[in-house]
């Protein structure tokens, strides 16, 4: 792995929410002069407005975030985000109470700038410790270290849904770590042998759809505007939607109309994924599934009237 130290981009001040985005591109035989790091606005911005980037990664909770904050980058966060202990709605710290009795309860922190304070329940008197739920976060994040581990087949989509199932009563419904879950398994359903998108029932293209339409609600506010996590989840929710769409249509459940509106939804998509990603350089991972995008986006707009009057 080769890191790079690039004075300048140093000076931006960091926010767990940014505002920008960077791509490293390497030109030549990757000596460190071929390395450049290129900075783009992921937002409109106007002029003096102060530029973030994000020093941690966005889909960690909190309690996670400063603590990598702390012990590598030598500060305390005090950020919009890390001061809210919804993280500004989303609820990625956020965990159900699990209190007999308690209906529908969700446990916060009393004080999400202190990692000691205590955690509370919205509805009952349900209280835990900080150092608990850091013990919960940490072995979660364990156990998805390991599947993350495993060889890229189907045990390793079973492996995730059976660890999301495990923690359904635990973590809120939006919590990062389900978050985390659904990123991977978004990206895996379509390709995996076993699991392309030719074989799959419909029932796991409507998971696919509902990874990657939660995944985008909490990309929305975190890291919002044209993030590569974005573009890449777009690419990803095209795909079921025009499959779905299809076999809907085959079974006389939508009309025509009903369909062209599907395969709009899908261009829109393949659309803002194309140019998010093309921006990405084009051996890298991001720049492929950019390039993919925009030969979708050309084919399916272009033969749209023929698919919808021959389908």
């Amino acid at each position: 792995m080769i890191r790079c130290v690039y004075p300048n981009v140093a000076v931006l001040s960091h926010n767990c929410v940014s505002n920008i985005t960077h791509s490293i591109y390497t030109d030549g035989w990757g000596t460190p002069e071929d390395y450049r790091v290129y900075l783009r606005a992921a937002l409109p911005l106007k002029k003096g407005d102060e530029l973030f980037a994000a020093y941690t990664y966005s889909m960690w909770p909190t309690i996670i975030r400063r603590e990598y904050l702390r012990e590598g980058k030598y500060f305390e966060c005090n950020c919009q985000r890390c001061a809210d202990p919804t993280e500004l709605g989303t609820h990625m710290s956020t965990l159900k109470c699990t209190k007999n009795l308690c209906d529908n309860g969700v446990i916060l922190s009393t004080n999400s700038l202190d990692d000691e304070a205590e955690w509370k329940c919205t509805h009952c008197s349900n209280t835990l410790k900080g150092s608990t739920i850091r013990k919960v976060f940490k072995t979660i994040q364990e156990e998805i270290d390991q599947v993350e581990a495993m060889p890229q087949d189907s045990m390793a989509i079973e492996a995730r849904e059976s660890l999301y199932r495990k923690y359904r009563s635990v973590l809120h419904p939006r919590n990062a770590y389900f978050t985390v879950l659904r990123i991977s398994l978004a990206q895996m359903y379509g390709k995996i042998e076993g699991y392309t998108m030719d074989v799959l029932p419909d029932v796991l293209y409507e998971r696919k759809v509902e990874l990657c339409q939660q995944i985008l609600e909490n990309i929305n506010v975190l890291e919002p505007g044209w993030s590569r996590l974005r573009g890449i989840i777009m690419y990803e929710l095209h795909a079921p939607i025009i499959m779905l769409a299809r076999n809907l249509y085959n079974n006389d459940v939508i009309d025509k109309t009903e369909l062209r509106a599907k395969l709009m939804e899908a261009i829109e998509l393949l659309r803002e994924s194309s140019q998010i990603l093309i921006l990405e350089p084009e051996n890298s991972t991001e720049g492929m599934i950019g390039q993919a995008a925009t030969q979708a986006y050309q084919q399916l707009t272009g033969n749209l009237d023929e698919l919808v009057e021959n389908a």
